[in-house]
């Protein structure tokens, strides 16, 4: 689609499109944390991915007209999706390339919306990977489709036995359905299915914790600290239950 520069870029990619497309496309960062100074991390790319004031500023010093974003970062993802001068006109299973609508007007009228998610989602969505069906589900929840998202994550959840699809279908019942009864099954079902880490035993503990069983939740956060000892969500949330606090959200 003759995108050139500049763009901004997931630095976890940067290697790629150095290999791909340099000189014609040359990448704002690459995994080499010692070409770049230091200042370029820690104010710049570091907080642009979760605080989107940051990452305009960013669109507005450097005049970045695309961006190819790594999908695993899928808060960077999901902001730049939201962002209403940006169009998301490409997806794979590893990245995702965003035009913004003044540098690539024809472009941008190709983009994913809400009209035609579900056809140019589609390839990811009937995969059998849980990256591309949490990356398809989430921009469809985002674009009002819910609903469709939810099925697609239970047929996968279901016909794979994925401890990581019955994990996102616990915090859609519990973000977004409010079900906590719906989250604590699918919560325990990813730790039967394979998935005994900290954050699914801390998402547990919380929704035991707002079901009002106290006991359960202490459980669940014991099962975190024996995964990881000295994490900080998890000893808050104990603090949390033993004052009969209402944690703000999810771990």
């Amino acid at each position: 689609n003759n995108i050139k520069d500049p763009i901004f870029n997931t630095y976890t990619n940067g290697s790629y499109l150095i290999w791909t497309l340099f000189p014609k496309i040359k990448p704002h960062l690459d995994n080499r944390s010692e070409a770049y100074p230091r200042s370029v991390w820690i104010n710049e790319y570091k907080p642009a991915r979760y605080n989107p004031s940051v990452f305009n500023d960013l669109v507005y010093i450097y005049k970045f007209k695309a961006c190819i974003i790594d999908t695993s970062n899928q808060q960077l993802l999901t902001q730049i999706f939201s962002n209403k001068d940006w169009g998301l006109v490409h997806i794979d299973k590893f990245n995702a390339v965003f035009v913004k609508n003044t540098a690539y007007p024809k472009l941008f009228q190709t983009r994913i919306t809400k009209n035609n998610a579900l056809n140019k989602l589609s390839k990811l969505y009937l995969s059998e990977d849980i990256k591309s069906i949490t990356t398809s589900t989430t921009l469809l929840r985002l674009l009002g489709h819910t609903s469709e998202a939810i099925k697609i994550i239970k047929h996968f959840a279901d016909y794979n036995k994925s401890p990581n699809a019955y994990f996102l279908l616990g915090t859609y019942a519990y973000s977004f359905n409010k079900n906590l009864y719906e989250a604590q099954y699918f919560y325990t079902k990813a730790i039967k299915a394979g998935h005994p880490r900290m954050t699914t035993y801390d998402c547990l503990a919380t929704t035991y914790h707002m079901l009002g069983n106290n006991k359960k939740a202490v459980y669940y956060c014991l099962r975190s600290l024996l995964v990881t000892p000295h994490n900080k969500t998890t000893w808050e949330l104990l603090f949390h239950i033993k004052n009969h606090k209402t944690p703000h959200n999810l771990p």
